[in-house]
């Protein structure tokens, strides 16, 4: 809980220097921005978030990945298919719709 009530303040009072830009562009200062949760409902995946803490934890072969990223898991392990470069250029969730859409359309 105080995790939490800590990240709000900080992205209400110091929105530049947030850590994560993947959770700047999903979530208000309280919970999941509608839009974003909206389109991740529409997905055909399990889809799962980790920390990086527990990214790291869960996969330790690749702590040298710069996160956030986003990866598909299959029996032959993780892939990522986008990259924190991609993720931090997106200003908005329409911008990390558009980029995760271009991405699974590409997979099929």
């Amino acid at each position: 809980f105080f995790r939490g009530v800590k990240y709000s303040i900080h992205k209400i009072f110091f929105p530049k220097s947030y850590e994560c830009s993947l959770c700047a562009i999903t979530y208000g200062p309280l919970s999941m921005k509608k839009e974003w949760k909206e389109f991740i409902e529409t997905l055909d995946f399990k889809i799962r978030f980790l920390h990086r803490n527990e990214f790291y934890y869960q996969y330790p072969n690749l702590k040298d990945v710069m996160l956030p990223a986003l990866f598909i898991e299959s029996e032959n392990g993780v892939k990522k298919i986008i990259s924190a470069i991609e993720i931090n250029r997106c200003r908005d969730v329409g911008d990390l719709k558009k980029l995760i859409s271009n991405k699974l359309n590409n997979l099929s």
